[in-house]
């Protein structure tokens, strides 16, 4: 009798987990960060300015999506979680060093149909002491950089 019980309570996680573990949704985000220059992938910012995050959104292209709150690190240490949007953040680089500097942020996704998901954002930022020390290339839109996971 056991056996049976056992049976009857397998066979629904046999069947949920048959679905393909790779498919994931199609979606991009949206992401306006200003007070830096976008130059190899790289952003330059002129120490005293303030990198702004202005606006993050995702866009799917075929189902429902939504997201959660953003939270934000600067060289891995945690800086701030935004719940609301567009998920803004300000971040001072008076008191930096002159370096590279990593800038990483996360949020969860809802995307219909699908389970929660993160999204992860991670941006090269390096700190420059003038505008004459970035390089002379034309800068481009801030919107690369993310990944989408599930975990």
């Amino acid at each position: 009798m056991k056996r049976i019980f056992y049976l009857l309570f397998v066979l629904p996680l046999l069947l949920v987990s048959c679905k393909d573990d790779d498919d994931m949704p199609n979606v991009d985000f949206k992401v306006e960060i200003s007070g830096g220059k976008f130059v190899n992938n790289t952003i330059y910012v002129v120490k005293g300015d303030t990198l702004k995050v202005e606006k993050i959104e995702v866009v799917s292209h075929d189902k429902k999506a939504a997201m959660g709150e953003v939270s934000y690190f600067w060289d891995g240490r945690f800086l701030f979680t935004n719940p609301i949007p567009p998920y803004k953040i300000s971040i001072s680089t008076d008191k930096m060093v002159l370096a590279e500097h990593r800038f990483h942020f996360n949020c969860p996704v809802y995307v219909e149909d699908y389970p929660i998901l993160t999204s992860y954002f991670d941006y090269k930022v390096k700190l420059v002491e003038i505008p004459d020390s970035i390089p002379n290339q034309p800068s481009r839109p801030i919107t690369s950089g993310y990944s989408v996971v599930r975990d």
